[in-house]
């Protein structure tokens, strides 16, 4: 299962979607400000980040453009979950590297089918 970082400022999504996580056996870290997003990334070397964009501090944009140019975080994938849904914030995501864009509340099962299909994408990789 997947070692994942959520950065989720509000508290009440940040349990729902760790719980729901973990009940699937992944294993979760949350940090609440775009500032403890990054380190939070070196520190911990997730193999998933969930990054909400409306965040205190750093907004997700700011941090995924950091995550993608930093050597140690580049090749993480994230998923942005984010309760902005228009065209030009899609985009922005997804340009500036984002692996998926997700609306919240976000689907549980939905997310974890993703992670699996990200985590079966890995294997076949390693094993070509």
């Amino acid at each position: 299962m997947a070692h994942i970082l959520i950065v989720e400022d509000d508290v009440f999504t940040a349990k729902l979607i760790k719980l729901g996580l973990e009940r699937y056996g992944h294993t979760v870290v949350v940090v609440d400000d775009g500032r403890a997003a990054f380190a939070g990334a070196r520190e911990h070397a997730p193999e998933l980040i969930l990054l909400d964009v409306l965040l205190p501090g750093l907004n997700g944009f700011q941090i995924l453009k950091q995550l993608k140019q930093h050597p140690s975080t580049k090749l993480i994938p994230v998923f942005m979950l984010t309760a902005l849904t228009d065209g030009a914030s899609i985009m922005a995501g997804l340009d500036g590297g984002a692996d998926a864009y997700l609306s919240k509340p976000v689907d549980i099962l939905d997310l974890v089918n993703r992670i699996r299909r990200l985590e079966e994408r890995r294997r076949v990789a390693v094993h070509s």
